[in-house]
């Protein structure tokens, strides 16, 4: 049962479930299971709409097209506290254990802070503030300072990997051709 609109899950290659972990191969018991059988499928259904059928709609959409063919960053091993220690202790000539000491600290600074209602600006990397819902779920937001950002948008001096980045600034025309090259059973159909 696939849903019509809903977003596949996706994990990097680092986190449990992603594309090297035991869990995501196609002979899993689980990705087997015929979800149709499940009490939570009508909730889904109102979420994502009712099941497509198979076969059916045979015309791609520009979601499918993108995710495909468009650009992406290939992430490097996620850096935890103690390698980002380690890092910063050796630009700064400071211990790392002091260096991860003042990470954790940072982290119940920004906690306490938050349950008090108050942002926390670090001047260069962004504002931590505190919001709420309709719920009334707290949660923390991240506004990325403007210079790092306009710093991290220079395509000429990022060093990681791009996959498609040769597709960096298709437009909808191009994207289409390269599609519809590739997948002539499954035209692309823009809405």
């Amino acid at each position: 049962m696939t849903f019509s609109n809903a977003p596949p899950l996706m994990a990097g290659p680092d986190d449990p479930g992603g594309p090297e972990s035991s869990d995501n191969r196609v002979d899993d018991p689980l990705r087997q299971m015929d979800l149709t059988a499940l009490p939570f499928t009508q909730s889904l259904q109102q979420i994502f709409g009712p099941p497509e059928p198979e076969g059916e709609n045979n015309m791609a959409n520009r979601l499918e097209a993108l995710r495909e063919l468009g650009p992406q960053l290939k992430y490097g091993k996620t850096l935890d506290e103690r390698d980002l220690a380690q890092w910063i202790a050796m630009r700064t000539n400071q211990h790392p254990n002091a260096i991860a000491l003042a990470l954790l600290e940072l982290k119940d600074a920004v906690a306490y802070h938050a349950h008090m209602g108050i942002p926390i600006k670090l001047t260069g990397l962004g504002r931590i503030a505190p919001s709420i819902d309709r719920n009334g779920n707290i949660r923390l937001n991240l506004r990325i300072d403007r210079r790092l950002l306009s710093n991290l948008n220079n395509l000429d001096e990022y060093t990681g990997e791009i996959i498609n980045r040769a597709n960096i600034g298709l437009s909808d025309d191009e994207l289409k051709e390269l599609w519809d090259a590739d997948h002539a059973d499954n035209p692309l159909e823009f809405e």
